[in-house]
């Protein structure tokens, strides 16, 4: 490999971080169920205060589904807070326990 290709290449990889959106900042959307509603927009943050509270998992279940989770996240027992990025698909669990491929689910 040749200096001027290394260097190059260099360049290309430094900048392939510069393409990335930023997150607004200056947006909030607030979600009380799983889904979050149609007028959250990917890149916006997002809160999600449930409409019932004491299951710690449904927190952990919002932010599967909904967070980019290449930012942080804020999760507690009753509540969260990320920036919106929904799953395109979710594979359900196969029931049975058995090993093998499922159909994913549209969201």
């Amino acid at each position: 490999m040749t200096r001027s290709t290394a260097v190059l290449l260099s360049v290309a990889i430094g900048l392939a971080g510069c393409t990335e959106r930023k997150a607004d900042q200056d947006t909030a959307c607030q979600a009380s169920d799983l889904k979050a509603p149609d007028t959250c927009k990917p890149g916006q943050k997002v809160v999600f205060l449930p409409k019932t509270f004491g299951n710690p998992q449904v927190p952990v279940l919002f932010a599967g589904m909904n967070c980019d989770l290449s930012y942080s996240v804020v999760v507690t027992d009753g509540a969260v807070t990320c920036i919106y990025r929904p799953v395109k698909t979710a594979v359900p669990e196969k029931q049975g326990g058995s090993q093998g491929s499922s159909k994913p689910v549209e969201q």
